[in-house]
């Protein structure tokens, strides 16, 4: 595999701070980056931490990489998806110990739900009211993880 000049990819690992982003890598001839809009997961090292990414991106092992369930999700649902994650094992996984990639088939969250199916609508709703109760320093915060 040859590397291609000046195009720089995200390159995500198991760390709860930046997004999730360690470095920037160079692109790799025949290997796609996963597409921006991706919900990356530690499943070691700061386990749990959940992210959407900003940018097309590359990624280590012991990450999960979730597509979203509809195409037309919002950062917003996708972002409360990330918390639900991290709520879910905050307590159950720890890095070292306790991981989440050896334990994955006991990992589940619960959303909002409308005759069977994922209540998009109403997540929708409570984020955009969560986000209009914030005051200003950390929206914008908020701004910057929305890109």
């Amino acid at each position: 595999m040859t590397k291609c000049d000046d195009v720089l990819v995200d390159f995500v690992t198991r760390t709860d701070s930046s997004n999730g982003v360690s470095s920037k890598v160079d692109l790799i001839d025949d290997i796609e980056p996963f597409e921006k809009g991706c919900i990356t997961v530690a499943l070691g090292g700061s386990v749990g931490s959940a992210f959407v990414q900003n940018n097309k991106f590359y990624t280590c092992q012991g990450m999960a990489v979730l597509t979203p369930y509809k195409n037309d999700m919002t950062v917003l649902q996708k972002l409360f998806i990330c918390k639900l994650i991290e709520f879910e094992t905050a307590v159950k996984f720890v890095a070292y110990g306790r991981e989440l990639f050896r334990n994955l088939k006991n990992f589940t969250i619960k959303l909002p739900t409308i005759h069977d199916e994922p209540d998009f609508d109403f997540i929708e709703q409570f984020m955009s009211e969560l986000l209009s109760e914030i005051n200003n320093d950390n929206c914008k915060i908020i701004d910057k993880i929305l890109g």
